[in-house]
């Protein structure tokens, strides 16, 4: 019988038709899991290869999804020692025709002489999730750029430069850049265990771009780290956002989330459907993207609310607040792009007596309103700070004709009008 296994083991045949052979020839009753033990006390076992070609391999990944979307996978000791990979590199795979970057990272083993070396795969990039059955993979042979970046000018030729921005101002660990390999225009920007984000290596430093690091800066929220968030009332500021990133940065309105803040004296759920309505069919942003609306109790002070507009994108945050924290926005022309956008989200024309008395600046703190006080000095118009900083006021017909020449108010059509009404 050892001698019929020995020779039946040579053919591709399964454990299971193994025993029914067995079992037919020597009227005998052995399962398959039987087989597979005697095969392996006889060293009959045939132990197949991971390794494919020369960059390609198999790994058999957990049916379990591991934290943040990622599932362990382990990777040859062949292909370690034949691209030469220590410890920690980073490196680029493809699956199913998706380029994602993995850590390669050393796992020690009490059980072997040799270490293991693990990597995380995508969960959503996986075909058969419901089994644990063998996927091909392939590396990469490029890797992350470590060479010291020393080109320290972040507009060059009228244009900015993404890639100095990351390698030279930024600076987190956390983020990782490179040139596309098949586009040295575009850009390979991610965070470990995150999607690569491929964004133009140069942008213009247009009026769009200052006035909307203008509305960031008035109405952004910075301190979120996770996600871009700004919200506002007029539904013209808040396409102007999504158009911008639409335009350069192909990002779709498919991809950005919505909450309505509203004030009432109750909570009213048909005046919030109806809020939903009339801001998906404003922005365009499905409705299925809209969570729960917030309420506040008081007097209404706006008819449709305000739309709370985020993108969950760690890499878009870093970015225009990387541009917000190092673009010369004190600058001319930078400067009058840069406050028209603060004075579509904080800047308030005061009337008295039907006419114009004022115009306040809101600012979070005395840093802004430094900010504001240097920008609006370009244009030569003087402001002073009050309430203990909070406040930008900017009085005088003098000022309020240079805020008619710079068009300040240009992006907010309500307070243009209030402004001229009262001037």
């Amino acid at each position: 019988m050892v001698k019929e296994l020995r020779n039946l083991s040579k053919s591709d045949r399964t454990d299971r038709e193994l025993a029914l052979s067995i079992n037919r020839k020597f009227h005998v009753v052995f399962s398959a899991i039987a087989i597979k033990k005697k095969r392996h006390r006889l060293n009959l076992l045939k132990k197949k290869s991971k390794i494919v070609s020369n960059s390609k391999f198999r790994i058999n990944v957990s049916r379990k999804k591991s934290t943040n979307g990622f599932t362990p996978a382990i990777f040859p000791l062949t292909l370690i020692k034949k691209f030469g990979i220590k410890n920690n590199e980073i490196r680029f795979f493809k699956l199913n025709e998706n380029t994602f970057p993995a850590r390669i990272s050393k796992r020690a083993r009490k059980d072997r002489k040799s270490d293991n070396f693990i990597f995380y795969v995508p969960y959503h990039l996986l075909e058969n999730r419901n089994s644990a059955v063998e996927t091909e993979i392939s590396i990469l042979p490029f890797m992350e750029d470590r060479k010291t970046y020393t080109n320290s000018k972040l507009i060059q030729s009228d244009r900015i430069d993404i890639l100095t921005l990351f390698k030279i101002y930024i600076k987190r660990k956390r983020v990782h850049c490179l040139i596309a390999p098949d586009n040295k225009n575009k850009l390979w920007i991610w965070i470990e265990r995150e999607s690569i984000n491929i964004v133009p290596r140069y942008i213009n430093p247009d009026k769009e771009l200052f006035r909307l690091l203008g509305l960031i800066q008035g109405d952004g929220t910075k301190t979120h780290d996770r996600r871009l968030e700004f919200s506002n009332s007029d539904p013209n500021l808040i396409n102007l956002f999504i158009d911008y990133l639409g335009k350069n940065f192909n990002v779709s309105k498919s991809k950005w989330g919505a909450r309505i803040v509203y004030t009432n004296k109750i909570r009213d759920s048909t005046l919030e459907k109806t809020l939903i309505n009339h801001w998906t069919n404003k922005t365009e942003i499905p409705k299925e993207n809209f969570v729960k609306t917030k309420w506040y109790e008081g007097t209404p002070d706006a008819k449709r609310g305000s739309l709370q507009l985020y993108l969950c994108n760690s890499i878009y945050r870093e970015l225009f607040i990387g541009l917000l924290d190092t673009l010369p926005v004190i600058e001319m022309p930078y400067a009058r792009w840069f406050m028209q956008g603060v004075f579509a989200s904080d800047g308030c024309p005061i009337l008295r007596k039907g006419k114009l008395h004022e115009v306040d600046i809101r600012t979070e703190n005395l840093t802004e309103g430094r900010l504001y006080s240097c920008a609006l000095g370009k244009e030569g118009i003087m402001a002073r700070t009050c309430d203990e900083g909070k406040i930008i006021r900017i009085s005088g017909k003098e000022n309020f004709n240079k805020i008619i020449t710079n068009e300040l108010f240009i992006l907010h059509k309500e307070r243009l009008e209030k402004f001229m009404n009262g001037s």
